[in-house]
Parts: structure tokens; C-alpha cells; sequence
């Protein structure tokens, strides 16, 4: 059963190390023994999408021996747009084990937050009107109409925002008229 620690031995005498940013080759890089979150071929093309328009703006986060921490997907990604080096901040501070739970945590951490729904409405909005490309955002184009027309606001705050998406079965069949089935719901 899980043990936590107590809470003082938790605190660091290096609470702000100093991190250097590096660019590394991507042949350098070693990916983690456990695959803890799976890589979906569909999410690494929206984070090459991103970077190819917006440029490699989040460093990989990388330990000893070059192990990736925090990045798969970006790797993947930058392996994909014919990358050859990424930038990366080295995290040379920690034990292995500590490398472990950074990782968990980096991963965990991020899921554990909720959207402030009115703030994300207007800054849709307002990067719409400046015809900011929204698309390469995370949010599919649904999505974005769902929040500013202020509908599906449970599935937001449900987690990865596949909730918001309706529920089909997987089985997609033609009819003899204009009307197809997507599993039992009728589409005109």
C-alpha cells in the first residue's frame, strides 16, 4: 500500500536549481523503460501541428543519462517535422527515484487543474477576432464552440475534454436513404 512521507522531509535545500537550457540531439535522448502515459499517433500530430506553427517552445525536461522526463510527445513529434536536436533543460539535481516521482507528478499534476470557463470563453474570443490559428490549440474547433456558446461545461471540468465529445458506438453504418446510423442515433 501506497506510504506517503511526512510532509518536512519533502522540502529541498535546492529549491531553485540551476536549470540550463541545451540543444540536444535526438538520438541522444533515451525514452523512460515504462511508458506510464500511452502516445496516441493523433495527439504527437497536434503537438508537431503546434510546433510546426508556433515553433519548439516547451523544452523537453530531461535527467541523467538524457532520459526524458517530461516531453515524449514533443520528442515524437520533433522525430516526425525532421528534427535532428531539441531544446532540453537538464535536471541533474535529483536521484533516480526522485526523477521517477518528477516525472508522475509532471504528468498527474497537470490533470488536477480546472478551466475557469468565463476566462477561457474571452480569451477564444478575443484570439478568434485576431484570427489566431485556435486549431493548434489542444481544443478541437467543437470544443471551442462549446465553450463560447457556453454549452458542455461538465465535460470541461471532467478532465481531457473527450467527455465533451458525444458517445458513439464504433460501428458506422449507410442506410438505404440519405439518413446514416452512427450506432443507434440517427444522422441526417
Amino acid at each position: 500500500m501506497a506510504k506517503a512521507q511526512p510532509a518536512q522531509s519533502a522540502l529541498r535545500n535546492d529549491l531553485l536549481p540551476r536549470l540550463e537550457l541545451a540543444l540536444v540531439p535526438l538520438e541522444h535522448l533515451k525514452m523512460p523503460a515504462r511508458e506510464v502515459r500511452k502516445l496516441h499517433p493523433a495527439h504527437v500530430r497536434e503537438v508537431a501541428d503546434s510546433i510546426g506553427a508556433l515553433g519548439f517552445c516547451a523544452p523537453i525536461l530531461i535527467g541523467k543519462d538524457y532520459l526524458v522526463l517530461d516531453g515524449a510527445a514533443r520528442v515524437e513529434a520533433a522525430r516526425n517535422l525532421g528534427l535532428d536536436r531539441v531544446p532540453c533543460v537538464r535536471i541533474e539535481h535529483l536521484s533516480d527515484d526522485e526523477q521517477r516521482v518528477l516525472r508522475l507528478a509532471i504528468n498527474r499534476l497537470g490533470e488536477t487543474g480546472s478551466w475557469n470557463l468565463e476566462a477561457l470563453k474571452i480569451e477564444f474570443e478575443e484570439l478568434i477576432l485576431a484570427d489566431a490559428p485556435i486549431e493548434i490549440s489542444g481544443f478541437s474547433l467543437d470544443e471551442v464552440d462549446q465553450i463560447i456558446l457556453g454549452e458542455g461545461k461538465e465535460g470541461l471540468e471532467d478532465g481531457p475534454l473527450v467527455s465533451m465529445a458525444p458517445r458513439f458506438s464504433s460501428r458506422v453504418a449507410p442506410q438505404n436513404s440519405p439518413v446514416w446510423r452512427v450506432g443507434d442515433q440517427p444522422w441526417a
